[in-house]
This record gives C-alpha cells, structure tokens and sequence, in this order.
C-alpha cells in the first residue's frame, strides 16, 4: 500500500454532511424506502417491478399523484445515479478446466459462464469514505483471547490477514 502520511497535528478533511431530508438522487424517503425494499430486499423479477407500478399508479392516479418509479428502468435509473460507490462493473468468463466424465457430465462443467463484479478494493475504499458509515465500524485489526489463551476468530478484522497487512512492527 502507498499513501501520504499526514503531518503530525493534521486536522482532518471536513466532511459535507448531506441534511436529514435530502434523498438525492431519490425525490422523497418513500422513493428511497420502495427502491430499497424492491432492489435489496424483494428481489422481484424485472416484469413484476413494471406491475407492481402499473398498479400503484393506477390506485393513486385520481389523486393526481405518480408512482416511486415509472417502471424498472426508472428505478435502475435512480440507483445508478447514486453518487457513493461508482465503482464500474467488470466481468470475466469462466469455464470449468478439470476432467470431464464421458458419461453423465454435469451441464455446468460444459457451460460457459459469465462473472459480473465490482473491483473489491475500490468498494472498500468507498465504504471507508462513506460518511453515512462513521463512527459505525471498527476498521482496526485486533486479536482476542479466551481467559484459557485460545484465540477467538469472529469477524474479519480478528483475523491474521488483517492483522499482518496493517500491523507493522520493527
């Protein structure tokens, strides 16, 4: 790693806070609780995203009001402009290389397949520069001790990668 030390009684950047009823790139909370609930949580088809709008639309249309989103493409719209984490999608094609059985093969040793990922140093990056996330998590590595002696493995910071790629000692 590389990087510039600062000097010694540095203050640190101040952040621009966004304020509590600012939902951009999301015009309302309601837009950003539906987005988050059918993007993260749900999960539903592409299809059932343009119904459930269609629907929603419909019921509140004679109050002169919309929908959180169009359709899908809106909603994939709005999350795309989301200012954090514009890390570019990459991906790589993988085929499986060990022996094939002549008889019975699975299709997936045969298949192609493609990988669609996000350069994992740079999402941590961003994490790390996310405001919404200060104060919210340890990023120090540590070891932990039963009173017995025996080393406890909980979380990705205990464990010896951490502790050997950020601990220095001379």
């Amino acid at each position: 790693m590389s990087g510039n030390d600062l000097p010694l009684g540095a203050l640190l950047t101040p952040r621009n806070d966004a304020e509590k009823d600012d939902w951009y790139p999301f015009e309302s909370c309601l837009e950003f609780e539906t987005g988050e609930f059918l993007f993260t949580h749900n999960q539903m088809p592409q299809t059932h995203v343009d119904r459930l709008m269609q629907l929603w639309m419909a019921s509140i249309l004679r109050h002169k009001d919309r929908s959180p989103f169009a359709n899908h493409s809106d909603l994939h719209r709005v999350l795309d402009a989301i200012p954090q984490g514009e890390v570019p999608w990459k991906s790589v094609r993988v085929k499986y290389l060990g022996d094939i059985p002549e008889l019975g093969a699975p299709r997936w040793m045969t298949k192609d397949y493609d990988v669609w990922y996000r350069d994992p140093n740079t999402v941590v990056a961003n994490l790390l520069d996310n405001p919404d996330f200060h104060e919210h998590f340890d990023y120090v590595p540590y070891c932990e001790f039963e009173p017995t002696g025996e080393r406890q493995w909980e979380n990705f910071m205990s464990g010896n990668w951490a502790w050997c790629h950020a601990v220095c000692l001379d």
